[in-house]
């Protein structure tokens, strides 16, 4: 949370910088800690205790063995499947109510090719939605201005090749949605 009481960040490192560089790992390598590193950075202004402390958490978690991050398992499918989700206003009675972004929900997405992360992101959305369902039907959206293109990208890609094995691949894309009202009203 903001944490505007609390303690002041007094350390040797710099809170911005290590917040940059956390960005581009998270942005260019590292998925899972997408959403950590979007919440930090929202505190650059005025860092606190609190905040230093969870840059330690994030900074501890990347320091663990390589075997208990992220295991890709690339498929033999040419895939493309693309997981979305919201948070419907999810620091709304967490933080202050005058803070309008507070009312903001957050989208997130994830991208895979072959069953290996390609693109992902994690942010809070533009504008304000009045329901769970506008929420989850933003977040799709977003997703799908990356999506599609990027498949007709890989196409292209794939049909200039000019190997004999890549000609006639098709692109099967998929997007999975948890959301049961935005499911339900596209019958």
């Amino acid at each position: 949370g903001t944490d505007k009481e609390g303690e002041p960040l007094q350390e040797s490192w710099n809170y911005r910088a290590i917040v940059g560089m956390l960005l581009y790992l998270s942005t260019n390598t590292r998925p899972d800690i997408a959403f950590a590193v979007s919440q930090v950075a929202r505190f650059s202004n005025n860092p606190k205790k609190s905040h230093g402390t969870a840059i330690k958490t994030i900074l501890r978690y990347l320091k663990k063995p390589h075997d208990k991050g992220t295991i890709m398992k690339p498929t033999k499918l040419f895939t493309l499947h693309c997981h979305v989700d919201a948070d419907f206003c999810g620091l709304f009675k967490r933080e202050n109510d005058r803070d309008p972004n507070v009312a903001k929900s957050r989208s997130g997405y994830i991208i895979q090719l072959c069953g290996c992360p390609l693109i992902w992101k994690s942010q809070l959305q533009a504008h304000i939605t009045q329901s769970t369902t506008e929420a989850e039907y933003s977040a799709l959206t977003s997703s799908l201005r990356v999506l599609l293109p990027l498949k007709l990208l890989i196409q292209e890609m794939v049909s200039e090749m000019g190997h004999k094995d890549l000609k006639d691949t098709t692109i099967y894309a998929t997007v999975f949605e948890d959301n049961q009202s935005a499911y339900f009203s596209s019958d």
